[in-house]
């Protein structure tokens, strides 16, 4: 059994080794000394004053940019098994509205598979918010020409395969699959020749049908088949 003084020693010392991650503050001052309270407290007193300061915050970049430049401060704390439930998910949101996927991703997983509920003001689940995350970060890669894997490739086999999500989500990832699939955000249907990218596509388009009728495909579906017209080929791969 501890003595009175180890005890001391033991606060201090967590208390000490979160203020060397919480030094400084979004604005700039530093974390006042919380002596009485426990490691995680100091970390979720610096959390809740940097979003105050958000809130103070107009425009989106500048949020972006606030907490970019702030979660640095956070590396430590991240690095940790042991993150209670609401500094986890609190940091998650954070790191995915900052498309920081290698952080973001494996944390997102760790929250779901411990059943984290998201912080206050969300309606979503943590598992429909990092596929709304991924989807919405991946489409910006896509147009912008960058590569989106391993983090959507990953997260369209969790929501296909694993995960129990609205059949909108399934939906839009397996219509973002089958673009992917025909070429680069702006590559024409009428000018991809290979075969097997038009049935693939195609194949991945019309599952997303099924999910969801108004996935918005159907364009995309017409047009392939005028391409397969125009190759002299079927409309359907002809079983083996």
């Amino acid at each position: 059994m501890t003595s009175p003084l180890q005890q001391r020693r033991a606060r201090i010392a967590s208390v000490a080794l979160s203020q060397s991650v919480l030094t400084q503050t979004g604005d700039g001052m530093p974390t006042p000394a919380l002596t009485n309270k426990s490691e995680w407290d100091v970390v979720r007193a610096s959390i809740a004053k940097d979003k105050r300061a958000l809130k103070g915050i107009k425009q989106i970049r500048e949020k972006l940019e606030y907490k970019q430049r702030n979660l640095e401060q956070y590396a430590q704390v991240l690095s940790r098994s042991d993150v209670p439930s609401d500094i986890a998910t609190a940091l998650m949101v954070w790191l995915f509205d900052c498309g920081d996927m290698p952080r973001a991703v494996p944390l997102g997983l760790t929250c779901v598979q411990h059943g984290f509920a998201m912080p206050d003001g969300f309606k979503s689940d943590v598992a429909t918010f990092m596929a709304d995350s991924v989807l919405e970060w991946a489409q910006v890669q896509w147009r912008l020409g960058q590569a989106t894997g391993p983090y959507f490739n990953n997260m369209l086999h969790l929501v296909v395969n694993e995960w129990n999500l609205f059949e909108q989500i399934e939906a839009k990832y397996l219509k973002l699959a089958g673009l992917m699939t025909l070429g680069t955000h702006t590559q024409k249907v009428r000018l991809v020749s290979e075969p097997e990218r038009l049935y693939a596509a195609k194949a991945l388009f019309e599952e997303a049908l099924k999910c969801y009728s108004k996935v918005g495909v159907n364009v995309r579906i017409e047009e392939i088949d005028k391409r397969l017209t125009k190759l002299n080929l079927p409309l359907q791969v002809l079983a083996e």
